[in-house]
Order: structure tokens, then sequence, then C-alpha cells
């Protein structure tokens, strides 16, 4: 008998629009992340805002894991990763809001790259990269989560503090505007907030919160997810790139 594998978990924010949702769910898991009591009322549900993962484990404050633990439970079940709970300041008032805003860029080539601004991140989640031997890297870009599309052959962001901090490590990072992009309640959105990356055997998947292509730079994304293999999908047509926390891709492991 065939093996049928199991889709991939994708954690979104519970604000979500249920259509959006419902196309996700088409090819994920999809799990909503409720509002973090100590995030402002915009982003307290958003992924980039609550959960970071590195070096096999995932990363929450203890406040938010105390206040959902069956979510938490859920979130270690289903991906088979420990959980590690951060005591660091945390309130709706920025860096406090931002200390899990980081990513590690898993590249193709080279060695894996923890990116954030490492002195507002969760120190718990520092000191596990250094032990796995992961390359923490600076930026001063607080919300360096928000502001980046990661794939194995090359990094987008709209942040240029963080394509000259990772000039030294890698000449495949490009600059792609990101105005236009929503954020309700605020002025702006993020370019990594509007999107997630799937990794797939067959290659990587970007999801959109929305369709790019009435902006300007329309184009220089498409040519760019192009250069790299990557596919995309559009989980709503009717309005521009919306940022909405992004999306967490994870494997799930059989129970």
């Amino acid at each position: 008998m065939k093996e049928t594998k199991s889709k991939p978990l994708a954690v979104v924010s519970s604000a979500v629009p249920e259509k959006e949702l419902a196309k996700l769910s088409r090819r994920a898991d999809v799990l909503p992340l409720p509002p973090d009591p100590d995030l402002p009322e915009p982003v307290a549900c958003h992924p980039d805002m609550i959960l970071c993962e590195a070096a096999g484990t995932l990363f929450l404050h203890r406040r938010y894991a105390e206040t959902y633990p069956a979510l938490t439970e859920e979130l270690s079940r289903k991906t088979g990763l420990p959980v590690i709970l951060s005591d660091a300041p945390r309130s709706p008032v920025y860096p406090e809001d931002a200390g899990c805003n980081a990513f590690v860029w898993k590249r193709e080539e080279g060695e894996p790259l923890l990116i954030g601004r490492l002195d507002i991140l969760f120190p718990e989640l520092l000191r596990r990269a250094e032990e796995a031997g992961i390359r923490s890297v600076h930026v001063r870009q607080g919300y360096a989560a928000c502001s980046c599309i990661p794939l194995p052959s090359m990094l987008l962001t709209s942040d240029w503090g963080i394509m000259r901090a990772l000039r030294p490590y890698s000449d495949e990072v490009t600059w792609v505007p990101s105005d236009g992009i929503l954020l309700p309640g605020y002025d702006q959105g993020f370019l990594g907030g509007a999107s997630g990356v799937m990794r797939g055997e067959n290659g990587s998947e970007v999801f959109f919160f929305g369709d790019p292509s009435s902006m300007e730079y329309a184009e220089t994304l498409s040519r760019m997810l192009d250069a790299s293999g990557t596919d995309f999908s559009l989980l709503a047509e009717d309005h521009p790139l919306t940022d909405r926390g992004g999306i967490q891709f994870y494997q799930t492991v059989q129970a």
C-alpha cells in the first residue's frame, strides 16, 4: 500500500479571513494563533511576532504559552519539536514586542544564519542558536522576520540595512520595495509578513496574502521568484498584498 504523505503545518494569524484560510487549508494543516495579550492589537495574532523556530526548537514567551497551554502542546505535538519558553521582558512597546522576531535563513549553499536584532532577542533563542553552531547576524531592523522572504537560494528583503548586514555572508540578497503593502492599524506592511515559504521535495513555493500584480515592484518580485525556481500562489486576488504576520510552515509528524 502506498504511504500517504501528511500535509505540512501552516501556522497563521487567527485574524486571517476565512476564504484565505480555506484556500491555504487545501495545501496544509492550518493552525491559527490566538492573540498575544502583550502585543499591540493590530499584530497580536501575527506568527512572526509570537513564534520563532531555530535549531529544531520552537520559542515562545512564557506568558503566551501559559495563556494557551493546549495550543503550545499542539504545536509541539504536530511538529515534533520541543518548546523553549522565554521570561524576557515583554510588552506592546518596541523593542519588547520583538523578542522573537527573527528567522533562520536555511541556505542551499553556506551555513544557516540567524538574522535579527540580537540585542533585543530572547536570550534563550540566542543561546540555543550558539549551541547548535548557527551564526547569528545582527541587523538594526527589529522586525527582521517581517521584512524578508527567505528562499533556499536567495533572500528577498525590503530593508536596506538587512542587505548591508548580509553582504559579508551572501551575494544572493535582493532588495524588493514594499510600498503599498497593507497592514490594518499601521501605515505600511512588510514583505515577509505578507507571505510564507513552503519548502518541499520538489522545490519551494511562496504563498501571498493578496495580489502584488498592481504594485510597481510586481515585475521585480516575479523575476526574482522565477530566477530562484520558486512557484507562488495567491491566497486572495481581490486586494493588494496584506501583512498578516506571515505563514510559518513546518513538517508534521505522524501521531
